[in-house]
């Protein structure tokens, strides 16, 4: 996942359950992550809180396209977070915002990379604006193994 010019942050959310079709996962309701300032820093330091996340899988044609919409809080130092409102298409399909393009992959054998860019606009808190250079992309890169259980 990244956001503006900052280095990709990196995070494991727990396994779920959900079944083929039209499905509504039960996103974990926070993940935190940071990306690394120098090597080993953590800044800023996100915490997303997922408020929505279905969409459709079809085994067939092997598209996925989930929709997601959370709130990411950006926190710099003792400051309180600034909530940044993310509502995107996570797909196995292209994505592009912001001059930003990715590519997912087609679920195959179980694997599926799904990918999002979606704008992120400005907020009230200048500081946020300048850290985060927004407006700006962020995006995410996911790649997934998918089992469908009888």
């Amino acid at each position: 996942m990244g956001i503006s010019f900052w280095p990709s942050f990196s995070f494991k959310p727990p396994e779920r359950e959900a079944q083929a079709g039209t499905v509504t996962l039960d996103p974990p309701d926070e993940v935190s992550t940071g990306a690394k300032l120098l090597g080993c820093i953590p800044f800023p330091f996100l915490t997303i809180r997922t408020n929505k996340l279905e969409g459709t899988i079809d085994p067939c044609s092997g598209a996925v396209t989930l929709q997601f919409e959370a709130a990411m809080l950006a926190q710099v130092g003792s400051r309180p977070p600034t909530p940044l409102p993310l509502a995107t298409c996570l797909t196995s399909e292209p994505a592009s915002a912001v001059k930003v393009t990715l590519q997912g992959k087609r679920l195959a054998d179980g694997r599926v990379t799904l990918v999002s860019a979606a704008e992120v606009p400005k907020t009230g808190s200048s500081l946020a604006n300048l850290i985060l250079w927004l407006p700006t992309a962020a995006t995410a890169v996911l790649p997934m193994r998918l089992e469908f259980l009888q």
